[in-house]
């Protein structure tokens, strides 16, 4: 690849801002990534310190996972209720078979929850 302004010269990477090619002299090394000299250091200061506050905000891998196993616990829990809820009232009010049904296909989506949720890593 060649530098974007110096079409002569080999680049060495490329501008985190703009993905343009940059040779040693156009280049500007912020540590974390290149910028254009004179023209995108701004823009990529901007961006290393956004990706620098995500990462700190972010929880860890053990909180997310621990809670996703959670959510999907509390998800299979609610569709299972509803579904026999719904079974429930379909006999109570006599059989329509559409209350009946929904309560089958919740009640089916909790198993599949629950399923789902033991599969996740604790």
């Amino acid at each position: 690849m060649k530098c974007f302004y110096h079409t002569g010269q080999d680049a060495v990477g490329t501008c985190k801002s703009c993905d343009k090619g940059l040779c040693p002299d156009c280049a500007v090394d912020l540590g974390k990534g290149l910028a254009c000299r004179d023209r995108c250091e701004a823009d990529v200061r901007s961006m290393i310190a956004l990706i620098d506050t995500n990462i700190e905000v972010l929880p860890k891998g053990a909180d997310v996972m621990r809670n996703m196993r959670k959510n999907t616990f509390v998800s299979a829990v609610f569709f299972g209720s509803m579904g026999v809820m719904f079974l429930l009232l379909d006999i109570i009010t006599g059989p329509t078979y559409v209350m009946g049904g929904l309560g089958v296909i919740c009640m089916a989506y909790g198993g599949y929850a629950f399923r789902r949720g033991m599969t996740i890593p604790k």
